[in-house]
């Protein structure tokens, strides 16, 4: 017969309890060296068990209040092992917290998500390139000028003249391509 110190569920409640206290933030680590101290003082296998599992949700809580600790402190500056407070503060660090600093990105990535937020970025890339028309946009305006084509659409298909390129224009018989452009200009 086994003592319920070599049991299945005692073995993996103390296991459990070594491998987390490895990894336990290192200002409440004398917490996680009191859990699996007791973890000894207890007889029933599945009490083990539970008071693994109860030390696993403090480690959790512990882990947490570390991250968030770790959050609020400016970027590049260290929490110091013995409290949640910075370490030393540098004049050269800055003065935002990382919480901050992942809000401000993780606002900015939603913001670009958004479909007018592309529309407006496309807008002002071409505007920056002088108004050249990309890959894309051709394909599209071509695109367009086949179902204005198919459905018989004039005023599609005089849009798509004007804005095609001049070696573009020519679409089927159906519409001459203009022999000139109107020169609005005052003549000299």
């Amino acid at each position: 017969m086994t003592s319920p110190q070599q049991s299945i569920p005692f073995w993996l409640a103390h296991s459990s309890l070594q491998l987390v206290l490895r990894l336990w933030p290192e200002e409440t680590r004398h917490w996680g060296q009191a859990l699996a101290a007791e973890l000894d003082e207890i007889e029933k296998p599945f009490a083990a068990l539970q008071w693994a599992l109860g030390g696993l949700m403090l480690f959790s809580r512990a882990s947490a209040s570390h991250f968030l600790a770790w959050l609020k402190v400016p970027v590049g500056s260290r929490l110091s092992p013995t409290s949640l407070l910075p370490a030393s503060s540098s004049p050269i660090l800055p003065k935002r917290s990382r919480l901050f600093t992942a809000a401000i990105l993780l606002s900015t990535a939603v913001v670009l998500f958004l479909p007018q937020s592309r529309e407006a970025i496309s807008t002002v890339r071409e505007s920056w390139n002088g108004y050249r028309g990309y890959d894309s946009d051709l394909r599209g305006l071509q695109n367009l000028a086949a179902r204005a084509e198919s459905e018989n659409d004039a005023r599609t298909l005089a849009f798509v003249s004007l804005v095609l390129p001049h070696s573009e224009r020519t679409t089927t018989g159906r519409c001459p391509r203009p022999s000139s452009r109107l020169d609005l200009r005052q003549p000299s």
